[in-house]
């Protein structure tokens, strides 16, 4: 049996949706993720600003 390891940069989300369209409450999740992940914050007085991507799997 093969066994998936996330490294130290990822997370995983599992979303159970009982909506009309689950692809599309995904896609909505992910955009607010990707929106709030790309707010720059200030750590030591520098500005720190990172990016993400998101995939998904049905």
């Amino acid at each position: 049996m093969e066994e998936s390891v996330l490294g130290g940069d990822e997370f995983l989300i599992m979303l159970c949706s009982v909506g009309s369209n689950p692809r599309e409450e995904a896609r909505t999740y992910a955009e607010d993720i990707i929106q709030n992940l790309n707010k720059s914050f200030i750590i030591e007085y520098e500005r720190i600003h990172i990016g993400c991507s998101i995939g998904g799997a049905v």
